[in-house]
């Protein structure tokens, strides 16, 4: 038979599993879940299981001629699962469909690698589940052509080689438990052949790959970029001995008295796989109303690329449109690496726990959020827990990346980030850690803490909204970011900071670019704010786009390590004012700064222990001139 007949094959109707290479396509008809059968003459390019799923029997080997209804299915040959199976060798096949009722169980006792040159389509259910951390389960996919990709919808493509779990497919994937990441104890020195870490690294064994982040200030060139790596040669209670000796100095870095911050140390290995190739990466798609379990696996080579752009809808790791049925998800531990397209995805799918996740030299967002929108109703994404997740070197292909970010904070309701780092995030002026972005009218408030953004190579934070609605921004840490640690616009709104180190930033602790809305003003209360030396203001303003409706609040805050003054308005040429109340705040020098060509009608009011100085002006305007403000002042 001609091989490129048999893989023209287009099924009509439910989900078909495609064998690569060419644009047809199968659609997706949600809740049917049915496949219909390939025309006469390439039935025996089909290996399925002798009897349909839910018929009581013994469980089958893959292994064993008798599981199928012909010969064992081979490296061109369509494997359609009916039942529970155990693969139990090594096995290579042309496509995979796991039909309703069928199972596909990895041997946990036993090596095993399944290599696909198409798609695997689960309606039934998948499961790798290796016995302990000696055991290694594979799932690679060869041969894929990206330049094919077609790409959007929620149909199976046969140009688009993944995985797909689609009606009532279910994931379960465990792999070995295992620490992802912690932090070096102190600096770690150039030469250095070991660390020790604050954790102990439960799970970590000999030959594991590890990536030490940088924590170089952002005067050294590419700072954002000197990473090290290596693999474990050994584990001596919290002492790991790496396989080659650190190529940059990693300091630790005191942000603030008695706070001080060291290098993440991540572990990327697993020992469940899933892998494309560096030239043809795969994706993972899930569309199913079922919940999904995927623990300590690591994703390689996903998120294709065409014509160097991204592939739209196909990701790391990618729930599409699953609304409620994605509820009570499980993504844990898991590694996205080498990725050419977003790693974590939730988009309309909701209730999703992404816990201890790393995505680690990806490009695009790692944690990125579907917010366009649709022309009847808003996009949101509600209830996904982000806990301890690390985004880390993420790239954007020149020209782009202006709005690259390590997470996207989007839409939705019940939606919260805790304990995550964002680190190495590329790009352009606006790329960032953490993105709050403008979202044509849709409000999603976060419940966002103890975040932490360094080497960034221009912003650990980054806003530009306009709507009502309290955000509430607790104890983020930012440090040694290339521009500012937080940068915030747009126009007007009611964001509020607490807590919050910020230490080293090249340009700025703070950059605010926005004004208070009316009602909530936008509040910054006991910030910390240390510029090393390295910028002439801590916190700044930039021009601005509106009028104030009140005040800009810095309370309670302590300001230092700046070059000309605590607090610059340099909003030069701007229509509209500053208008800033700073309270119960210290300052280690200079206190203010007007540039010169401000908004007349700009000020900034002061409590009295501020030189017994109530409000300041810029100069030219009716006061007792102040030359080291710039400003006339009046009491």
């Amino acid at each position: 038979m001609n091989r490129r007949r048999f893989l023209r094959v287009s099924i009509l109707s439910g989900v078909g599993a495609a064998l690569g290479g060419v644009g047809a396509l199968v659609r997706f008809h949600p809740h049917k879940g049915r496949l219909s059968s390939l025309p006469r003459d390439e039935q025996e390019r089909i290996a399925e299981t002798a009897l349909p799923g839910r018929t009581p029997g013994p469980v089958l080997r893959w292994s064993d001629p008798a599981t199928w209804a012909g010969s064992r299915p081979g490296p061109t040959t369509l494997a359609r699962v009916r039942r529970r199976i155990v693969l139990d060798v090594n096995a290579r096949v042309a496509g995979l469909e796991i039909q309703p009722g069928g199972e596909l169980l990895f041997d946990p006792a036993a090596n095993i690698t399944l290599s696909v040159s198409g798609n695997i389509v689960v309606q039934g259910k998948l499961t790798m589940h290796p016995r302990d951390a000696s055991v290694t389960h594979k799932l690679a996919f060869l041969d894929v052509n990206e330049g094919r990709f077609v790409g959007q919808g929620t149909a199976v493509l046969l140009s688009d080689v993944g995985l797909w779990v689609m009606d009532d497919g279910i994931l379960d994937i465990v792999g070995a438990e295992k620490r992802p990441w912690t932090r070096a104890v102190g600096e770690v020195r150039k030469g250095a052949r070991s660390i020790t870490l604050s954790d102990e690294p439960a799970g970590w064994r000999p030959d594991d790959e590890l990536v030490i982040a940088p924590t170089l200030d952002p005067r050294t060139p590419d700072h954002h970029l000197a990473y090290d790596d290596g693999a474990v040669v050994g584990v001596s209670g919290r002492t790991v001995k790496l396989s080659r000796a650190a190529a940059f100095d990693h300091p630790a870095v005191e942000v603030k008295p008695q706070q001080i911050m060291t290098a993440e140390v991540m572990n990327l290995t697993r020992n469940v796989r899933l892998e494309g190739t560096p030239g043809g990466r795969a994706h993972v798609f899930i569309h199913s109303r079922r919940p999904q379990t995927m623990r300590y696996a690591a994703l390689r080579y996903m998120g294709p690329r065409r014509g160097g752009q991204a592939v739209l809808g196909r990701y790391g790791v990618h729930f599409h449109l699953c609304g409620p049925g994605s509820r009570g998800s499980i993504i844990e531990g898991v590694v996205v690496r080498q990725a050419g397209n977003h790693a974590f995805v939730p988009h309309e799918s909701h209730g999703i726990t992404f816990r201890g996740c790393i995505s680690h030299d990806t490009f695009e967002e790692a944690y990125w959020w579907d917010r366009t929108a649709k022309r009847d109703s808003p996009v949101t994404t509600n209830n996904t827990l982000w806990d301890r997740c690390v985004a880390s070197m993420v790239q954007a292909q020149s020209p782009k990346g202006h709005r690259l970010a390590g997470f996207v904070l989007g839409p939705g309701s019940g939606n919260t980030s805790r304990d995550c780092v964002a680190i190495g995030v590329g790009g352009l002026s606006e790329a960032t850690g953490f993105q709050w972005p403008e979202t044509k009218g849709v409000q999603g408030i976060w419940a966002f803490h103890d975040a932490v953004a360094h080497n960034n190579k221009h912003h650990g934070s980054w806003t530009w909204q306009n709507l009502r609605g309290r955000h509430v921004i607790q104890r983020l840490v930012g440090y040694h970011n290339g521009q500012s640690g937080i940068f915030h616009g747009a126009y007007a709104n009611q964001f509020d900071y607490r807590d919050c180190v910020l230490y080293g930033n090249r340009d700025a602790a703070v950059t605010v670019k926005a004004s208070s809305m009316s009602g909530l003003p936008l509040r910054f209360t006991r910030m910390w704010c240390d510029g090393a030396g390295f910028s002439d203001y801590v916190f700044q303003t930039q021009r601005h786009a509106l009028p104030a409706a009140q005040p800009t609040i810095i309370a309670s805050s302590t300001f230092l390590g700046y070059r000309k003054a605590a607090v610059g308005l340099t909003s030069s040429k701007s229509r509209y004012p500053d208008d800033i109340t700073l309270s119960h705040c210290s300052f280690r020098g200079n206190e203010l700064w007007l540039d010169s060509d401000i908004a007349r009608d700009s000020r900034v009011q002061l409590d009295p222990s501020v030189r017994s100085a109530r409000l300041a002006r810029p100069k030219g305007e009716r006061g007792a001139l102040r030359p080291e403000w710039n400003a006339v002042v009046s009491s």
